[in-house]
């Protein structure tokens, strides 16, 4: 769902802005983020670039912690993260420059988002 929400995201801000945006996408495991390799659909050259993470939902932190190694090694200008939920459990230190929504959900409760259709809904199970 990251995915769907980036391109929606990209989509937007081409219509709006008259920066180049460009869109990698981060293959991981989340089953296993600690134990997998983390790859990049494509090779991108973000020297000196504004790179912004973008995930549907931010539960705990740990799948955004994952997701930013392959670009721990870059100079980057600046590195930014945007949500659709953040459902503020906060277990790892990640804090969402951008964020659709804050929930303060229990760890039993579930987010589901949904993309599909011309409306689109979060809900919270």
């Amino acid at each position: 769902m990251g995915e769907t929400l980036a391109n929606l995201l990209a989509t937007e801000l081409k219509a709006i802005s008259p920066l180049e945006i460009e869109q990698v996408k981060i293959i991981l495991d989340k089953a296993h983020v600690a134990s997998e390799e983390v790859q990049l659909s494509n090779e991108i050259d973000l020297q000196g670039k504004t790179l912004i993470l973008v995930d549907d939902v931010l539960n705990t932190g740990k799948t955004l912690v994952y997701a930013m190694k392959p670009f721990l090694e870059e100079e980057l200008y600046k590195m930014e993260i945007a949500v659709l939920v953040n459902r503020s459990h906060g277990l790892f230190p990640i804090r969402p420059d951008y964020t659709g929504f804050e929930l303060s959900t229990t760890l039993n409760e579930h987010i589901k988002v949904d993309f599909s259709g011309d409306n689109f809904c979060v809900h919270l199970h």
